[in-house]
């Protein structure tokens, strides 16, 4: 973590990630596009996700979830910081030639040789980076970027510092993967994985220190429903009339359970 000396008053508590371990280079031209801001508008222009809006202009990364090149070894030759994602991507030269962005594994040594594959020995699949289908993993490994659909690409734990533990296979066409939130998940067999957790552990350690670099991220201030009009929100006018909380459109939000369907996809075993 990188402190500051304390010049300002907002550099008094800020604490970042130290990024000197990080390539110097600018980012791969050919896997950047720049990020389009909508500031929580949809196609008809009305903002129907709050609070967003300004902040700096991001170049987005291309980031390779598929892994297609199955048995085609490859190498990590720099770690990346990508400024639209917790963790740290790093620069990936498969041996025929082709350069993409995959999602950098925790404590994973520069120029490791790596793969993709289907199959291959249980021994060589202990080692942080490699992808592999779940019911290739020995069971209580770490893994990310898990796919919740078979070839579909990651979806799940893709964040900093995210791991998953393989508890069990073979319930039917299902493997069994315990969350860091103690949920149980059920995870189609054929779904590709990575070994191993993502690094970036620190970045929950982050305190910004000032309202500002919250700006810089495109948040905004949350204005309250008691504070609004009328008719602006149901909460608005001279008081809230002791009315339960609901949202902008009259749905109730809090204490209220949100979610009516059960999720057949949560292993309680």
């Amino acid at each position: 973590m990188k402190k500051f000396s304390p010049v300002t008053s907002s550099q008094r508590h800020t604490v970042l990630v130290n990024k000197t371990h990080l390539w110097k280079c600018k980012p791969f031209k050919n896997l950047t596009f720049y990020k389009f801001d909508n500031a929580g508008r949809n196609n008809t222009g009305h903002i129907t996700v709050f609070h967003r809006g300004s902040g700096h202009r991001k170049k987005l990364r291309v980031i390779d979830f598929y892994k297609t090149f199955f048995g085609i070894p490859f190498k990590s030759i720099g770690l990346e910081f990508d400024p639209n994602r917790s963790s740290f991507i790093s620069l990936v030269v498969y041996k025929n030639g082709l350069v993409t962005y995959q999602l950098a594994n925790f404590k994973l040594p520069l120029n490791s040789v790596l793969y993709s594959t289907f199959l291959g020995n249980l021994n060589n699949l202990l080692h942080l980076g490699f992808n592999s289908p779940l019911n290739k993993i020995p069971l209580g490994s770490l893994v990310n970027s898990v796919e919740l659909y078979p070839s579909k690409g990651a979806q799940l734990i893709r964040s900093a510092g995210g791991y998953g533990q393989v508890l069990r296979h073979n319930i039917g066409i299902y493997s069994v993967i315990k969350l860091r939130s103690k949920e149980k998940r059920l995870i189609n067999s054929n779904c590709f994985c990575t070994v191993g957790m993502l690094s970036n552990i620190t970045h929950k350690l982050i305190v910004f220190g000032k309202a500002g670099r919250n700006r810089w991220l495109g948040k905004n201030p949350i204005t309250r429903g008691v504070a609004m009009n009328a008719v602006d929100h149901p909460h608005g006018g001279a008081t809230s009339g002791g009315k339960i909380w609901v949202t902008p459109w009259g749905i109730a939000t809090k204490c209220k359970k949100t979610r009516t369907i059960k999720n057949p996809w949560i292993f309680n075993g």
